[in-house]
């Protein structure tokens, strides 16, 4: 309910309010629980576009290089596509690797769903 209430109040345009109720929100939740990971990954995406940009960055890199983080390929693409949107293809490279098709798990219902869409992207760099 709490999480809820942040969006209301980021709806209401008071942008810090709610990711501080955000924030609150996820310190009540079980800590590596794949929803408290969703709701970390969205408040690194509202840090992105407001003025606390490099900890949304931070936070990002942070939730993709967490094991334990079943949506760690969700934080990896924001983060590149932040990086790809800045025209920064060296960082892009270095966080879409994981999604480079040699990469990938043998098992295609183990495959990120992220990596089609990634590389669909890359190949228009190549």
């Amino acid at each position: 309910a709490k999480a809820f209430k942040a969006d209301l109040i980021m709806m209401q345009g008071e942008i810090e309010s709610g990711l501080s109720a955000l924030q609150d929100a996820i310190s009540e939740m079980k800590k590596d629980s794949a929803l408290a990971f969703l709701y970390k990954t969205k408040a690194a995406l509202i840090m992105l576009s407001s003025d606390k940009e490099n900890d949304g960055i931070a936070y990002l890199q942070e939730l993709a290089d967490n094991a334990k983080n079943i949506n760690s390929d969700v934080a990896a693409y924001f983060l590149g596509e932040y990086y790809w949107k800045n025209n920064d293809l060296k960082n892009v490279a270095r966080v879409w690797e994981r999604f480079e098709e040699k990469n990938q798990p043998k098992d295609r219902a183990k495959i990120s769903p992220w990596a089609l869409v990634v590389q669909a992207k890359l190949s228009q760099v190549s």
